[in-house]
C-alpha cells in the first residue's frame, strides 16, 4: 500500500468518526473488497436457510434435557430455567451471524453460529455499503439495514407484550461492556435503530450503570425501570456476575428474566442455540440416524462438520474450541501427530468444555494493509433475521479468527436484484 493509499483509507474512514476503523492503534477495516460471484452468494444464501432449519428443528429437543446434559452442553448453572423459556411472538434468534468455511470444493460448511450476542453488525449493515460505493461497486447487503430494523421492531414489540409490568412509554436500554470501543460502538448502531421504533424510549449505557430491585433491572443514574435490555454482554457473563459482597446478582437478573420482569434481546432461547456442543449434538443424531428426516440429514451432511465433546479425530488435523469460546480464545488447531500448531487468543476459556470439530482449510486472499500486502484466511459470515438470510461479510485471519482478524468489505460481481 502507497502512501497515497493509507491517506485515501484514513481519510475515507475519517468521514465516519464513531466507526472503528483502527482498533487499539492497528488497522482493523480494510479500505478494498473482495468481489464475490452471483453464484457464491446464493450459495451463501441458501447455506444460512438451511442450517437454521436444522438448529430450529433442534431447539425444542434442548428444551426438553434434563439439568445434567445441559449443564454437560456448558450451560451455567444459574441459566438452565430461563433458557428453557418460550416468549410467543418472539423467535428464539431475531438475529443471528453464520460463521462459515468455503471448502477446496467449493461447498460451505459451517463453523459456528453465534447466536446470543452476535457482533460485526454495523460492519456488514452499514460500512459495507460505505466503501462499495467509494469503488462503484454493489452492495450485496443493499436494503438489510431496512430489513434489521423491521426484525427488530417485531422482537420489540412482541418481547413487551409478554412483559408482567409495562410504562406507557416502555425504556429500552443498549449495554455493553465499559470501555470496549467495538461493543460500545456495536451497542450504539443497535439503539440508532431501536430509536425509530415509536412509543418507547432508548437509552445507551454501561453495564456498570445497571442496577437491581425486588422487581425490576433499572438504570442507577434515576431508578427508571428498564423494559428491554439489548445487550452485547453474553448471557453467561451475566450468570457469573457478582457484586462486591459476593452475591449473585447475575442469577437475581436471569430471575427477573424468567419472571417477564425484563426482556432480552436476543431473548434467552438464543444463549441454548450458541452453545458449540449444539453442533455435536446434531452431528451425533444425524451418525445415529434418528430425529431428523431424511430432508434434514442431507442438510447436515452438506453443511456440518464432524463435531464431538471427547477427542476425536486422530491422525487428522482438527480443531479444539470451547463451548461457549469468544474471539477465538482458548481456540486450538492440532496437527495429526497430537501437538498444537497453534493457537487463538489468551488462554481465557480453558476451562469450559471443548468441542473437537473436522478441520476445514480456509481459503486465502491476498490484501493491501497499511503495513504491506498480506495472504490470510478468508470466513464468511451470513446473517440471519428471524430465519431468513440477510446481510454477509468478510474477515481475513490468521489460521483462527481472534482479535486480530481484519474486516474486508464484500461487493457483488452481478446485479441481484
Amino acid at each position: 500500500m502507497t502512501d497515497d493509499d493509507k491517506t485515501a483509507r484514513r481519510e475515507f474512514f475519517a468521514l465516519t468518526p464513531d466507526f472503528w476503523s483502527d482498533v487499539g492503534g492497528e488497522e482493523y477495516a480494510l479500505l478494498h473488497t473482495h468481489t464475490l460471484s452471483l453464484a457464491e452468494y446464493q450459495a451463501l444464501q441458501e447455506a444460512a436457510r438451511a442450517i437454521y432449519t436444522v438448529f430450529a428443528q433442534t431447539a425444542p429437543l434442548l428444551r426438553t434435557l434434563d439439568n445434567a446434559t445441559l449443564l454437560q452442553l456448558g450451560l451455567p448453572r444459574e441459566t438452565l430455567e430461563v433458557v428453557r423459556g418460550v416468549f410467543p411472538g418472539v423467535s428464539d434468534v431475531p438475529f443471528g451471524r453464520l460463521d462459515l468455511i468455503q471448502s477446496p470444493e467449493g461447498g460451505f460448511k459451517l463453523i459456528e453460529f453465534n447466536t446470543d450476542t452476535p457482533a460485526f453488525i454495523r460492519e456488514c449493515f452499514e460500512i459495507n455499503a460505505s466503501v462499495c460505493g467509494y469503488f462503484g461497486q454493489q452492495d450485496p447487503n443493499a436494503g438489510e439495514r431496512d430489513r434489521l430494523l423491521a426484525t427488530l421492531a417485531r422482537a420489540v414489540g412482541a418481547s413487551l407484550a409478554n412483559l408482567t409490568n409495562l410504562e406507557a412509554r416502555p425504556l429500552i436500554v443498549g449495554t455493553s461492556l465499559d470501555g470496549h470501543v467495538e461493543d460500545s460502538g456495536t451497542t450504539e448502531f443497535i439503539c440508532e435503530l431501536l430509536r425509530q421504533i415509536p412509543g418507547v424510549d432508548v437509552r445507551h449505557i454501561p453495564i456498570s450503570q445497571l442496577a437491581l430491585t425486588d422487581d425490576a433491572l433499572v438504570d442507577s443514574a434515576d431508578g427508571r425501570p428498564i423494559a428491554l435490555l439489548y445487550r452485547l454482554y453474553p448471557l453467561e457473563w451475566f450468570a457469573e456476575d457478582r457484586d462486591a459482597l459476593g452475591n449473585a446478582h447475575g442469577a437475581k437478573f436471569l430471575s427477573l428474566v424468567q419472571r417477564r420482569c425484563v426482556a432480552l434481546l436476543n431473548p434467552p432461547g438464543a444463549f441454548l442455540w450458541q452453545s458449540k456442543a449444539v453442533q455435536a449434538l446434531i452431528w451425533g443424531l444425524y451418525e445415529q440416524d434418528s430425529f431428523f428426516d431424511d430432508a434434514t440429514r442431507g442438510i447436515i451432511a452438506r453443511y456440518f462438520l464432524p463435531s464431538y465433546l471427547d477427542p476425536a479425530f486422530l491422525g487428522e488435523r482438527h480443531i479444539v474450541k470451547p463451548v461457549y469460546g469468544r474471539e477465538g480464545h482458548s481456540v486450538r488447531l492440532v496437527g495429526e501427530s497430537g501437538e498444537t500448531e497453534t493457537k487463538g487468543g489468551l488462554d481465557l476459556y480453558n476451562s469450559q468444555p471443548m468441542l473437537w470439530q473436522k478441520y476445514v482449510q480456509m481459503p486465502t486472499v491476498t490484501v493491501p494493509t497499511e503495513s504491506g500486502e498480506k495472504t490470510l484466511s478468508l470466513l464468511h459470515s451470513v446473517f440471519v433475521l428471524d430465519g431468513d438470510p440477510s446481510a454477509i461479510g468478510l474477515r481475513v485471519c490468521g489460521p483462527i479468527t481472534d482479535d486480530d482478524a481484519l474486516f474486508l468489505p464484500v461487493a457483488i460481481a452481478s446485479n441481484l436484484r
